[in-house]
């Protein structure tokens, strides 16, 4: 069990470390630091974890989602997902679990603050961590990290590189390391968006829930890196759901988002709601950690019998997968993966982001009459979604807020 040096003080002069993107807490939430050390694989490791929790005590879910920090210095999950967070009540732990996020990220932020840290380059050690990491959480100490609170679940999650992290600790880690009564370490996993290169193979049944989320760029660029097949898909179980979103690019153009310099064929980035369907996916997987209830399931996304290629409708939107009022009810052909212009530095990822080809005053015209009939269509998909437990309510009010708004004669 790790020991808990904290809350560190945030003063003027001595700001934590904080990644790209995440910003201050939400309203109603503090943000504490603390510094945790153990020994693992035989190596003394002394690390940092970031804490957002409820002030009020009474508005803990007893949910606590934990993350990896990604290598490009992104808190991805806690970040993408947190205009959920004030609703649900959750506590959010983000760990410095790699030597290389240590020393190439975390530390240059504050070199004096972060001095006597350090993460031996064991190999096995981040799932050490983030094993010990869970079990303290899980222990339910009076003290830190989350004082005067009930943890209840426990459920690790990472997207792209981090997502990479889950899946190496669900298949190396999962059942090898226990709580002393026998239970897991993490009561759920959430990982999103790692096709391309580290998901070879599906995730086995656990006997925790597993909620993995893969977007169309995933299923692109997996048969563009050369695979034959996408190996990561399964049949849904009483422990598995996969989410493939129609649509989705690897990263969010949406603000806020990364400003990434690439120069692009495609000229418009997409505006794909990405973070309404994490959101909703994270929700999903914590009722059914803490009720039992089961999530929807969907259905994959198309492909043609070459197993290759997507198929597509008549707006050149992908058809099948999980689904959103952005395709449903389209105003643009929504692609998931961009390509690098010629220009483009080497180096440039145009196939991380997505683009939009936004439909003709003519063709809106033709598909919905007016602007009230396109409204009330949005409503009406979105209202299916809602019930169906595939869209979240707040998000479902900002999807109908931006139709209100869309530029639909």
């Amino acid at each position: 069990m790790p020991s808990v040096t904290g809350p560190i003080p945030i003063t003027p002069d001595s700001q934590p470390y904080r990644g790209r993107l995440v910003g201050q807490a939400p309203r109603g939430y503090v943000e504490q630091e603390a510094f945790v050390s153990c020994t693992a694989l035989g190596e003394h490791y002394r690390t940092l974890i970031h804490v957002r929790r409820p002030v009020r005590p009474s508005r803990f879910s007893g949910d606590v989602v934990t993350e990896p920090v990604h290598p490009s210095d992104l808190w991805p999950i806690m970040s993408t997902t947190t205009s959920y967070w004030p609703t649900a009540g959750h506590a959010s732990v983000v760990v410095v679990s790699s030597p290389f996020v240590l020393n190439n990220v975390a530390k240059p932020s504050n070199p004096g603050r972060y001095a006597d840290l350090d993460i031996p380059a064991t190999p096995g050690v981040e799932r050490a961590i983030l094993a010990q990491v869970g079990a303290l959480l899980q222990s339910n100490s009076s003290t830190e990290p989350l004082p005067g609170l009930r943890v209840r679940r426990v459920v690790l999650g990472g997207y792209s590189n981090t997502g990479a992290v889950v899946r190496d600790f669900i298949l190396n880690a999962h059942d090898q390391t226990r709580l002393a009564d026998g239970r897991p370490v993490y009561d759920g996993y959430f990982p999103v968006q790692t096709a391309v290169g580290s998901a070879p193979s599906p995730i086995p049944d656990l006997d925790v829930p597993v909620l993995e989320v893969m977007g169309e760029s995933e299923v692109i660029r997996t048969f563009q890196r050369g695979f034959d097949e996408l190996g990561y898909r399964r049949p849904d179980s009483g422990s598995y759901r996969l989410y493939e979103v129609a649509g989705q690019p690897h990263l969010t153009s949406r603000p806020p988002a990364l400003a990434v310099p690439y120069i692009c064929v495609e000229p418009v980035r997409s505006m794909f709601p990405q973070r309404h369907l994490w959101s909703m996916a994270l929700a999903n997987l914590l009722n059914w950690v803490d009720s039992g209830a089961e999530p929807p399931t969907a259905e994959r996304i198309q492909l043609a019998p070459d197993g290759r290629t997507i198929v597509r409708d008549e707006h050149g939107n992908a058809i099948g997968g999980v689904r959103s009022t952005y395709l449903d009810v389209p105003i643009a052909t929504y692609g998931a993966v961009s390509t690098n212009a010629p220009e483009t530095p080497p180096g440039s990822r145009c196939d991380f982001l997505g683009f939009q080809v936004d439909f003709t005053h003519e063709k809106l015209g033709g598909l919905y009459g007016t602007h009230g009939r396109y409204v009330r269509a949005v409503s009406d998909r979105l209202h299916d979604l809602v019930r169906d437990n595939l869209y979240l309510s707040r998000d479902a009010q900002e999807t109908l807020d931006e139709a209100v708004h869309a530029d639909v004669p």
